[in-house]
């Protein structure tokens, strides 16, 4: 029996794919083909890639528990919850509807991926990460010199 191993290399591949077939005409693979192809995919594959799942918290646990199925539905091995329009996020009511999403995508054997941020920057939780513990950036500078010679700046040992 012949093993293949799916990578994200491949989901992109059959992306691309996807593309092309829409732009290449008749020569090349129809959408029947490619949504064959996709359907066709082992769960790992799927669980690469996935919609952005709005949350609101204004949605009913019934209404999130059947938006969480037409992702599965879909063919779709996973999602993300985005949480920018939640009007209790990181609240008690923001736990409450990413546990619903949560258990709903154990029951459809999906993977649930979260945004960690409310606007920007990403991975500053909404400024409640401690800022020894928050992303950090570079900033970078130029100065033109006329050399040989040394340079000093606050900041630079160099």
């Amino acid at each position: 029996m012949k093993m293949t191993r799916w990578t994200l290399g491949s989901v992109v591949g059959l992306a691309g794919m996807a593309a092309g077939a829409v732009l290449a005409g008749p020569s090349e693979p129809g959408m029947d083909q490619i949504e064959k192809q996709f359907r066709a995919l082992p769960m790992e594959a799927r669980q690469l890639t996935g919609p952005l799942f709005w949350l609101h918290g204004e949605d009913s646990k019934d209404r999130l528990e059947r938006y969480v199925g037409k992702v599965a539905e879909g063919g779709n091995g996973a999602f993300t919850t985005e949480s920018r329009p939640h009007n209790d996020w990181l609240g008690p009511n923001w736990f409450r509807d990413v546990s619903i999403c949560l258990d709903a995508a154990k029951k459809h054997g999906l993977k649930l991926w979260i945004f960690d941020e409310k606007w920007w920057p990403s991975q500053s939780v909404a400024g409640k990460v401690p800022s020894r513990y928050a992303a950090k950036q570079l900033d970078a500078g130029a100065a033109e010199l006329e050399g040989p010679s040394s340079y000093k700046a606050e900041g630079f040992a160099g």
